[in-house]
């Protein structure tokens, strides 16, 4: 994501919550947040804006976009048609188990 991108997600983030943020903040938030692709940021922003209640700390945005992540790989084995129903539950299994490893690696 680029950091116009990924200033844009802020600003709209910061607007949900009436929040002002430093440049400091924002910098230092993009060192994390840099290698996520920008539409599971956006709807991980979107998602975080329509469920809390108050401004997100980093890891609450950074789980909501390992979350939405997850999501996408899941729909993805779903409406594929050419994977055969016996191998179906093993995908998403691995795709469940791949996030659950990384979680607990970090």
């Amino acid at each position: 994501m680029t950091k116009l991108e990924f200033l844009k997600g802020m600003k709209k983030l910061a607007n949900y919550f009436l929040k002002d943020l430093s440049d400091e903040e924002l910098t230092s938030w993009y060192e994390i947040f840099k290698d996520i692709e920008v539409e599971t940021f956006y709807m991980s922003i979107q998602e975080i804006g329509k469920t809390n209640k108050y401004f997100p700390v980093l890891s609450e945005l950074y789980e909501e976009c390992r979350k939405q992540r997850k999501e996408f790989f899941l729909s993805i084995l779903e409406n594929n048609k050419s994977i055969p129903e016996n191998r179906l539950g093993y995908l998403k299994r691995m795709v469940c188990l791949l996030y659950t490893s990384d979680a607990a690696d970090e």
